[in-house]
């Protein structure tokens, strides 16, 4: 017996091979190619598998939109558009609502600044010392200036 195998593939759900129109003996068996654990189809006899995708239970995201990604193939699922919540504060940040994306991040403290009318006196104590030693040091200088030209025209 001389064997003729069928161009046409001879398929299963593990594998296909080649068929002998006279005996059934298989040639070129090989398990099916797929992609990806997503892809359906076999890329090399065309086989047809029941396969679905398996969605990350966690929201992936960019700074537009959130979505569930299949662990095998990457397809996203789900996708929609950020819901803001509240405008963020000083203690929060605005986040999405769906996904948790950080939106925009906590404000920074505003600068404490006094109330109007009122003077920061942190340094006037400083100040005054040295106004009163400047004093000091002005009138010693003026009473001794005074005293020697007293001294100086009585000698005269």
């Amino acid at each position: 017996h001389k064997h003729n195998y069928s161009a046409d593939w001879t398929t299963n759900e593990a594998g296909h091979w080649h068929t002998c129109s006279g005996c059934a003996t298989q040639d070129s068996y090989a398990a099916h190619s797929f992609e990806n654990d997503c892809d359906t189809d076999c890329s090399v006899c065309g086989y047809v598998r029941a396969a679905g995708h398996t969605y990350k239970t966690e929201w992936s995201s960019d700074g537009e939109k959130h979505w569930h990604e299949c662990a095998g193939c990457g397809l996203k699922a789900d996708e929609d558009a950020h819901i803001p919540s509240a405008a963020a504060t000083e203690t929060t940040a605005q986040t999405c609502t769906t996904c948790g994306y950080e939106l925009a991040p906590k404000l920074e403290p505003a600068p404490t600044t006094a109330p109007a009318g009122s003077q920061d006196n942190s340094n006037n104590n400083t100040d005054n010392v040295v106004l009163v030693v400047i004093a000091i040091v002005a009138g010693v200088a003026a009473i001794g200036g005074g005293a020697a030209f007293t001294v100086i025209k009585k000698k005269k």
